[in-house]
């Protein structure tokens, strides 16, 4: 496929896929498990468009993918807990264990998070990404793929809720502050280890071909 047929099929997928959640947004039966549903739907649609396999962007049902999955559950559940304890502990809030959780109904809002999350997934760091890559290489397609990804959030805010205070300036800070490093030592802990699997597959080949 020709660079220019790559990027012009990035440009339509993220088109025809980024306002995906307006329909969750304007009908209630678009919960974002359909909303998954769909994105995946429209991903292999383009897959088939290419001749490809969804192997290629990692779709295929191996168990392989299921043990992937959990392990990046995992490791996100652990950065979420270490940014919430952090934020517990550097700012004035009381917190106390909430009389009203129901076991069901935080089950139901996990299935919603990974569902929603997954959608974003698949729209911008999907196809769309991949062909992207393709077309114009990794730093700009990264580039590219995370200002359609903030426009998408910043277009989405005006249709966020609110909370009941706002948080003062110096909160908002800290809190960012201590969101970005958690995440920052994440991405560095998480580029560590996948340099050190590339090493090791760099050496095991070089040792076959010995």
């Amino acid at each position: 496929m020709r660079r220019s047929t790559a990027f012009g099929r990035a440009l339509l997928f993220l088109l025809v896929t980024s306002p995906i959640w307006a329909f969750r947004q304007a009908y209630a039966v678009f919960h974002p498990v359909a909303v998954l549903a769909l994105a995946l739907a429209v991903t292999l649609l383009f897959l088939w468009w290419d001749r490809r396999s969804p192997e290629v962007l990692g779709l295929d049902p191996r168990p392989r993918r299921l043990v992937e999955l959990s392990g990046g559950l995992l490791g996100g559940a652990v950065v979420v807990a270490v940014m919430a304890l952090l934020v517990a502990a550097v700012l004035p809030f009381p917190w106390e264990r909430n009389a009203g959780f129901r076991a069901g109904v935080a089950a139901w809002s996990l299935v919603y998070l990974l569902s929603s999350n997954a959608v974003e997934e698949l729209v911008f760091r999907g196809y769309g990404f991949d062909r992207m890559m393709a077309a114009i290489g990794l730093w700009p397609a990264q580039i590219l793929t995370a200002l359609v990804f903030a426009v998408f959030h910043v277009v989405q805010t005006l249709y966020a809720p609110l909370s009941l205070r706002a948080w003062m300036p110096a909160e908002q800070f800290t809190a960012r502050v201590v969101v970005n490093v958690v995440v920052l030592l994440a991405c560095v802990a998480m580029a560590i280890v996948v340099h050190r699997h590339r090493a090791r597959a760099q050496r095991a080949a070089a040792a076959a071909a010995v």
